[in-house]
């Protein structure tokens, strides 16, 4: 599969063979099209090709500026995974699922406000108000820390209507 001469290195990919990169870009592109299509049962499917491949480790150990891309692409397709995956399990009606994706989306991005967002549905969605009120409040001690803002208006509007629901 690899050919080369001194100083010179070429990748000759089989005919049936694949590159996982450009098969996990695949497969959220399918997961996002299905979810907007109406089928979270194959988006889930989908969204989890995505995330067994973009958890594996891009050549510990090594850098370089083409492997940091890589791990850069990888994480953001692992991000948009687990939150096609939780918003699916929304749809689906199964709330403690979309809980663990939105937990999972928030340890790989935890300035990311969609991820505390989609959190927050997901504990309301599963009537736990509570959770979900505390959802808001790491999300508003999370930025405060690292950024020294606060959470937008598009996170704060839910957290209010949360706090609606609470009485």
């Amino acid at each position: 599969m690899i050919v080369g001469a001194p100083g010179v290195y070429r990748f000759r990919l089989p005919d049936d063979g694949w590159v996982d990169l450009d098969a996990a870009r695949s497969a959220i592109h399918n997961a996002e099209t299905l979810l907007t299509a109406g089928d979270p049962a194959g988006a889930v499917r989908e969204a989890f090709v995505c995330r067994l491949i973009s958890a594996r480790p891009v050549l510990p150990g090594r850098t370089g500026p083409w492997i940091e891309r890589c791990r850069t692409q990888l994480a953001d397709l692992r991000l948009r995974s687990l939150e096609c995956s939780a918003r699916a399990h929304l749809v689906s009606g199964e709330p403690a699922k979309a809980v663990r994706d939105a937990q999972l989306a928030l340890e790989v991005s935890p300035l990311r406000e969609p991820g505390w967002r989609l959190l927050m549905d997901a504990y309301t969605a599963g009537c736990d108000i509570a959770s979900a009120l505390d959802a808001f409040a790491r999300c508003q001690q999370t930025l405060r820390d690292a950024l020294g803002v606060g959470p937008s208006a598009a996170t704060r509007e839910p957290h209010a209507a949360i706090l609606a629901m609470a009485g």
